[in-house]
């Protein structure tokens, strides 16, 4: 079978979650385990990367310039989001539970994911 943008960034966002929902059980100081485990998520976060890219620019043609400069500015901003919602989680939650917060966050994306339109 042959899999659709959607399908890819599904599970592109999948293994993020389940990666990161599983980090606060690692109790080992083992690098190799640590380093499997982070490698895994950014491998799903590679996924989502490759499988968002190549949707977009499927949907957008040479005419909507102002529809690419505004798709290639908003992803800097998550360099500002991002932090801003890990420090109110991390003053909301102890770090183990942040992980939670994190994959549920990214699990809401998976909703998102199933309201678009396969490109197949």
């Amino acid at each position: 079978k042959k899999y659709g943008e959607k399908e890819i960034v599904f599970i592109g966002l999948l293994i993020i979650a389940i990666s990161v929902f599983f980090m606060p059980f690692i109790h080992s100081p083992s690098f190799l385990i640590w380093s499997a485990v982070l490698f895994l998520s950014r491998v799903g976060a590679s996924i989502v990367e490759a499988g968002t890219e190549s949707y977009f620019f499927k949907h957008v043609g040479g005419s909507d310039v102002n529809v690419i400069s505004a798709f290639r500015i908003v992803r800097p901003l998550s360099y500002v989001a991002a932090p801003l919602v890990a420090f109110v989680t991390l003053r909301t939650f102890d770090l183990r539970n942040s992980y939670f917060v994190l994959a549920i966050i990214v699990s809401m994306g998976l909703y998102f994911i199933l309201k678009i339109k396969d490109t197949k």
